[in-house]
């Protein structure tokens, strides 16, 4: 292994391929290289930190590595100091080192230990966290970061690919791993350990904003008191926007901390820098206020409290906003399992509860009752938004003499977005005699309008159930407008049943 370091990295015959190569010899066989980690402390950096890659690879495949000859070969190594360690990146980085921004060796070091923490099942031993947390300490100054960003691509792809924004992951998923095994959790942790990446850059604000639940687990007094910082009005906007949209990206909702966080989602539908996902993200966490958590269609809660659902439609009728409409449609829409046929994965879903459906309902209604505000509020995008709500036929049960007039409002409406094959889809599912004669006339409404193709053979279904109830007119108008324009996929269906006659 000696003659190998001595050997291999003399001269550059091809660089990144020489590296490639390294990184997966590591992989297949780790332990060649960890048991004699000491002797590449002064590998040139660029393959130095494609070995700890190969580790982490090698980790991640399965593989059972020497933690402790890698805690103390990455302690001697960053003891180096910053000035060297920095001095070796910018050369070996040039400028993809973003001037100091990224550090390769530092993001390979301590993803392996973030790694290492993830599966109580298969990670370092607890003897290793006081070398993990002198790791950090190390890791710390080298670090550097920025304060208002581009971060147009969205926030949290941005601190995705820092060096310090890497590090946070890891060192929360660190200090995860040290409070399950302990049973303890520090009063102190957030003031003295988090608390010290915000000044670096903003990235501390977004994995704060995404890293909430897991916050709050940690200290749950400074994550309480930092939301409640955040939700004042003299809050920096930068700094507030950045955690929003890290909190907004989580993939849940909880109870807790939506509750705590109503201060900053009032402050959020009032603002207009949420754009594009940042802001659906903010229509779905109050549409599951409204689902699960309290939120009233009505003016007020239940406890008198302002409804942040029902703020963000009143408010929602600017070109700003107007979307959100479309957005709390949509959202209703994919929580319902949206296909009627569902694979195997499909039916591993949990089924929306009883208490979800109603809510959706309601809404699906309260917006006919109210059409006309509605129409006033949305302008020329009250046609896209029916387009959506056709798309909740998928709840109804059946199609009566209440629901009946919300399908002929939107379905002239269901080509402006192409989803027309949803909405005939979720038409046969309906196979009682009353929804079926109800289903003729919103089919030849839909027919006023678009001439829908697919799939074929769910608009044959509807017919034949059109004519086994009876409603042979509405049946035979369906198959005579396809063939007027030129579709004869419900010729055959439509001669059958003139036979019968």
């Amino acid at each position: 292994m000696k003659a190998l370091a001595e050997t291999v990295f003399k001269g550059e015959p091809d660089k990144e391929g020489l590296a490639d190569i390294l990184q997966a010899a590591v992989k297949k066989e780790p332990k060649k290289f960890i048991d004699e980690l000491t002797i590449f402390i002064s590998t040139d950096y660029f393959y130095l930190h494609r070995i700890f890659r190969g580790i982490k690879d090698a980790w991640n495949a399965g593989s059972e590595i020497d933690w402790s000859n890698i805690f103390d070969f990455s302690i001697e190594y960053l003891s180096k100091g910053k000035d060297t360690i920095i001095a070796e990146a910018l050369k070996a980085q040039g400028e993809d080192s973003g001037k100091g921004r990224y550090i390769w060796i530092v993001e390979a070091i301590v993803e392996l230990i973030g790694d290492g923490s993830k599966d109580d099942k298969r990670a370092f031993d607890p003897k290793y966290f006081d070398k993990a947390e002198q790791i950090f300490d190390l890791v710390l100054p080298l670090l550097k970061g920025e304060k208002a960003p581009d971060t147009q691509r969205d926030a949290l792809t941005y601190a995705l690919n820092t060096t310090l924004g890497r590090t946070i992951m890891a060192y929360v998923s660190f200090s995860l791993r040290v409070a399950r095994v302990t049973q303890k959790k520090s009063d102190s942790w957030g003031r003295n350990k988090f608390e010290r990446f915000l000044p670096i850059g903003i990235d501390g604000y977004i994995w704060f904003g995404c890293y909430l639940p897991q916050m709050k687990y940690l200290d749950s007094d400074y994550t309480v008191g930092k939301i409640n910082d955040f939700a004042k009005p003299d809050a920096p906007a930068f700094e507030w926007q950045m955690f929003m949209e890290g909190y907004l990206t989580g993939a849940r909702v909880y109870k807790d901390l939506y509750d705590l966080m109503k201060v900053n989602y009032k402050k959020a539908l009032e603002s207009t820098i949420f754009k594009g996902r940042a802001d659906e993200r903010l229509v779905e966490h109050i549409c599951i206020g409204y689902l699960q958590l309290g939120e009233s269609l009505n003016l007020n809660n239940a406890d008198e409290q302002p409804s942040l659902f029902r703020k963000m439609l009143d408010e929602a009728n600017t070109d700003d906003n107007r979307s959100r409409w479309e957005d709390v449609a949509g959202f209703f829409w994919s929580i319902s399992g949206r296909r009627l046929k569902k694979d195997e994965k499909d039916e591993q879903e949990e089924e929306p509860s009883d208490e979800t459906k109603n809510k959706v309902i309601a809404f699906w209604e309260w917006t006919f009752r109210e059409r006309e505000s509605v129409k006033a509020k949305l302008g020329e995008s009250y046609d896209s938004f029916l387009s959506r709500m056709a798309e909740l036929t998928i709840w109804l049960d059946k199609i009566d003499e209440t629901t009946e007039p919300w399908l002929l409002l939107s379905v002239p409406y269901i080509e402006i977005q192409h989803r027309s094959a949803f909405f005939i889809e979720y038409l046969t599912k309906f196979d009682d005699e009353e929804s079926v004669k109800r289903i003729g006339k919103i089919f030849l409404k839909v027919l006023e309008t678009a001439t829908p193709t697919f799939r074929q053979e769910d608009i044959q279904v509807i017919v034949e159930r059109l004519y086994k109830v009876g409603e042979k007119i509405n049946a035979d108008n369906v198959c005579n407008t396809y063939g007027r324009r030129g579709i004869h996929f419900l010729k055959d269906l439509f001669y059958r049943n003139q036979k019968t006659i």
